[in-house]
């Protein structure tokens, strides 16, 4: 999920939630003044203002970071530009708690960049409650065959 980025990074910021942001100035040790935190579910305007390709670029967009319930940092981005609405899905995993207090309930979006990696038939993942049920019993079992966990 992190591929390509190091702390030699040093190309654009970087805009992410709170989590991510810890992840990549910790982990990847990413320079800090790259790195923009962004809330969770709360509107946030970022203004846009450099050079790209010799084209100035001035303009403030609205961003939201909707819980993906993926992996620890991972968000969906609702952007606002001039009255239009985007999201990008990135990867995430439904759940019927997403639609309460979700400001998708009540726009009508634009575009949708949907992640599709797992759009297919071939690929049937166990609900993410099982999973984790599975995963406890595993720890479980093996705390009782005398396995030390750092956690």
């Amino acid at each position: 999920h992190y591929m390509g980025l190091t702390k030699t990074f040093n190309y654009a910021p970087i805009y992410c939630s709170n989590i991510t942001a810890n992840l990549i100035e910790y982990k990847l040790k990413v320079d800090t003044k790259l790195i923009k935190r962004l809330p969770m579910n709360e509107w946030v305007d970022v203004t846009i203002d450099s050079n790209f390709d010799e084209i100035k670029i001035d303009i403030t967009v609205f961003v939201y970071l909707l819980e993906a319930n993926h992996c620890p940092g991972a968000v969906q981005f609702l952007f606002r530009v001039n009255n239009r609405y985007l999201l990008h899905s990135g990867d995430f995993r439904y759940c019927k708690e997403m639609k309460i207090d979700n400001p998708l309930n009540n726009i009508k979006l634009h575009s949708l960049y949907l992640d599709t990696t797992f759009c297919s038939p071939n690929y049937d993942f166990p609900p993410q409650s099982q999973a984790i049920a599975q995963v406890i019993e595993l720890v479980d079992q093996e705390i009782k065959n005398g396995a030390l966990f750092l956690i």
